[in-house]
């Protein structure tokens, strides 16, 4: 009676082990939080800020669609794609992850995907104010 309590509580006691194993494996994959954390860095772990690590982790998370982290990872690579951080600025660029980013349903993606479209259209020697 002993060994069978014995093993039903091994059981239930490995399964949050093998996920706590899991979790640590884990950390070497891309992740929007260490791309938060090249994006902003951190003084008190010694790491500066870097764009260009940032929006690499961004895209590495971008490329597989079945993440939960996707369509957020595609906001960020259209942002920098759109700001010019880390990468060359692209309007171009900047649609199309905006894009991918709004039909997963990222909705500040729908919002600067309307606005990136908007002032497309209007000539760099025309402001918004004036009419053509």
């Amino acid at each position: 009676m002993n060994f069978i309590l014995f093993l039903l509580i091994f059981f239930m006691l490995s399964g949050p082990l093998k996920a706590e194993l899991k979790g640590q494996e884990d950390d070497e994959l891309p992740s929007l939080h260490k791309a938060f954390l090249y994006q902003e860095g951190d003084r008190t772990k010694g790491i500066p800020h870097n764009y260009k690590k940032a929006f690499r982790t961004f895209m590495a998370i971008a490329q597989d669609p079945e993440t939960i982290e996707y369509s957020t990872a595609c906001f960020y690579v259209g942002l920098y794609y759109d700001m010019g951080c880390g990468v060359k600025q692209s309007d171009t660029k900047a649609k199309i992850w905006y894009t991918k980013a709004a039909i997963a349903g990222h909705r500040e993606a729908w919002i600067n995907l309307c606005i990136l479209t908007t002032y497309a259209q209007v000539s760099p020697k025309q402001g918004p104010n004036q009419s053509p």
